[in-house]
């Protein structure tokens, strides 16, 4: 199996890297690890995530808080802005 991972390998250095794509690199790596959890979830099993947000709305809610709140960079959301949005 081919690794695609965008990660550089630990042997590469990282020492010319500015400090912007160390962030970026950390936050790749952040979600390498543990962002993609819902990925290989949808990949194997899409009736089980599907059933579980059509049938619940705290489900879709909980679902739909996650994405807002790892997706934005740590914005503040409020509960009125997570439930209005």
């Amino acid at each position: 199996m081919m690794d695609i991972s965008p990660t550089p390998s630990p042997a590469a250095s990282t020492s010319s890297l500015t400090p912007l794509e160390r962030t970026g690199l950390d936050r790749t790596n952040w979600f390498t690890t543990q962002g993609m959890g819902y990925s290989s979830l949808q990949s194997t099993k899409p009736q089980t995530l599907a059933y579980s947000l059509a049938s619940s709305p705290c489900g879709l809610l909980a679902w739909i808080y996650e994405k807002l709140h790892d997706w934005t960079d740590a914005y503040p959301w409020t509960d009125d802005e997570i439930l209005t949005w």
